[in-house]
């Protein structure tokens, strides 16, 4: 990706930022009706936290500065806010022009005290705070989710085949090595056959996740690790994430196939990042097929629950993805339901089954709300000879 595309990229996303803090800001101020210095101090507040997001991440990338974890915290909690805030704040726009325009109640507006409006601003900082609080605490510890796969192809001695499924993992400054010990230990206890990872392991900085080196490399399955890259890794540099992982005893396949003691061949594919960053085409599901051992059952990993109809006609016996985060903060999920077939959990295509993880980390706010966080459970179990013939 070309450096002028990244400042373009980098200018509309400061740009959108500062709009929609701009209006919270007004709004908010107003809502308040503060005077004097209380209008100052609370101004003082909203300006830091605005700024705080995009100053940590700059810290990041120039270097561990001064208290840039605290800021990047303090900035990422501020995203949530930002989030409900703005909806909040929309709404009532949208009554206030009701009130005024179309129910010509102009004078009634006018006549509410300032009292109710200063009330009303500090419930819905309350109600924020609590949302965040209660969001955070989700997100924190991640549900096993249990999910049992019939697959054709899969042996009898086979039966069942443990695969544990980690996506968005997310890890830098907001997934700590307390956080990733408690992800691998709950791994480690399933005592799994294979242990897949569906991209964005890395958040946006490789050196931030490289002190987790030692926990993440005790993750332990019987058949090995193996993980794709997803739209994260190109973020913070495709090869040093890869060889991040690698280093780590993770396999990353890159538009690869590999088959696994006999028992089941695993296509891993690129995210569609990287033809934007290195100029790659996406994996052809056909091509990668033909050096699969056509005898066994075919799981593919991708990153994005996309293409679903292409890898069923393809012979894909399951797919694996993560990437939605199922929309991370309600009413988020509605949106990422609309963009993708299949947003979260199982579903199929054709005779293909799709499992989509919520994912385990968080992107941005430390928050999850109406989207929990998992790690997936996918018990591949073989389908009875009588069941075959039907």
């Amino acid at each position: 990706m070309s450096r002028l595309k990244i400042i373009i990229f980098v200018g509309l996303f400061l740009g959108f930022y500062a709009l929609v803090n701009t209006f919270i800001y007004v709004r908010l101020l107003h809502l308040l009706s503060l005077r004097n210095s209380l209008f100052f101090v609370v101004s003082a507040v909203l300006l830091f936290m605005i700024c705080a997001y995009p100053l940590g991440r700059i810290s990041e990338r120039i270097g561990r500065g001064f208290l840039s974890d605290e800021i990047t915290w303090i900035g990422s909690f501020w995203l949530g806010a930002m989030t409900y805030l703005f909806l909040i704040f929309a709404f009532l726009e949208i009554v206030k022009l009701i009130l005024t325009q179309w129910l010509n109640l102009g004078p009634f507006y006018q006549s509410i005290p300032v009292t109710f409006f200063r009330l009303l601003g500090a419930a819905i900082l309350l109600i924020v705070a609590i949302l965040l609080g209660y969001g955070y605490r989700i997100a924190k510890y991640p549900r096993m989710t249990t999910v049992h796969v019939p697959l054709k192809k899969l042996k009898s001695s086979c039966n069942p085949l443990k695969i544990i499924q980690l996506s968005d993992i997310h890890l830098g400054t907001m997934i700590n090595q307390k956080r990733l010990e408690e992800i691998v230990q709950a791994v480690n206890a399933r005592r799994p056959d294979l242990v897949v990872i569906t991209g964005d392991l890395i958040d946006e900085n490789v050196a931030k996740a490289a002190s987790l080196m030692g926990p993440l490399s005790k993750m332990k399955s019987r058949c090995g690790i193996y993980a794709v890259t997803g739209n994260h890794e190109f973020y913070a540099g495709a090869h040093r994430a890869v060889q991040f992982m690698k280093q780590a005893g993770i396999r990353v396949l890159r538009n690869e196939t590999v088959t696994i003691e006999n028992i089941l061949n695993i296509i891993g594919v690129d995210d569609l990042e990287a033809g934007r960053f290195e100029g790659k085409p996406a994996g052809d599901y056909h091509d990668l097929m033909r050096a699969a051992n056509p005898a066994l059952p075919t799981v593919l990993l991708n990153h994005r629950p996309q293409q679903l109809k292409a890898a069923a006609q393809a012979g894909i016996a399951l797919q694996l993805s993560g990437h939605t985060h199922h929309g991370q903060l309600f009413p988020f999920n509605y949106v990422t339901d609309l963009v993708y077939d299949i947003s979260s959990g199982f579903g199929r295509v054709g005779e293909m089954f799709v499992y989509v993880s919520n994912g385990v980390g968080t992107w941005g706010p430390p928050v999850r709300i109406g989207a929990p966080p998992e790690i997936a459970e996918i018990i591949l179990e073989a389908v009875e000879k009588k069941e075959r013939d039907l």
